[in-house]
C-alpha cells in the first residue's frame, strides 16, 4: 500500500476513534439538549454543561500548473502534485451563570504560513506540527 494512503487510514483511524469517545458528550447535532442535559445530570457530570467540541480533517491532492519565462528566456512549463492535509480540534465552553465562553483550537500549520492550516505532505512524511490556531475569552 501506498505511504500516502497508510497515513490516511491512520488519521482517519485516529480521528473516527476522537468521534466516538466524544459521542457520549457531545451526542449527535439533532438530539434534543434536555436530552443531553438529562444525561449530564444523570451521570453527575454539571461541569460538561455548556461544552462543545468541534474538529474537522481535510485531506486533498493539490495539482498546479503554470507557465513562466526561465533565464534564457524562453517559455517552460512547470507543474507541481502535492498532497495536502488540515487538521483542527477545538472546544467551547459556556459558563452560563458569569455569563462567560471560552474557547480554545489546535490545528495544524506551518510558522511560514500564517493564513493556512494547511500542511503538505512531504517525501518521507515527516513529523507535522501543531499550533495554537485559536484561544479567547469573552
Amino acid at each position: 500500500m501506498h505511504t500516502c494512503r497508510k497515513c490516511a487510514i491512520w488519521v482517519a483511524i485516529i480521528l473516527l476513534s476522537q468521534v466516538a469517545l466524544l459521542a457520549g458528550v457531545s451526542m449527535a447535532s439533532d438530539t434534543d439538549s434536555a436530552v443531553i442535559d438529562k444525561w449530564i445530570k444523570d451521570n453527575n457530570l454539571k461541569w460538561l454543561k455548556g461544552l462543545k467540541f468541534s474538529a474537522d480533517f481535510r485531506l486533498r491532492h493539490q495539482y498546479e500548473n503554470w507557465e513562466y519565462i526561465n533565464s534564457d528566456g524562453d517559455e517552460a512549463d512547470n507543474e507541481r502534485h502535492r498532497g495536502r492535509l488540515r487538521v483542527r480540534f477545538g472546544f467551547t465552553k459556556k459558563f452560563e451563570e458569569d455569563d462567560l465562553e471560552v474557547g480554545f483550537r489546535l490545528a495544524s500549520g506551518s510558522s511560514d504560513d500564517p493564513t493556512s492550516t494547511n500542511q503538505t505532505l512531504e517525501k518521507y512524511h515527516n513529523k507535522k506540527a501543531v499550533w495554537i490556531d485559536l484561544g479567547y475569552a469573552k
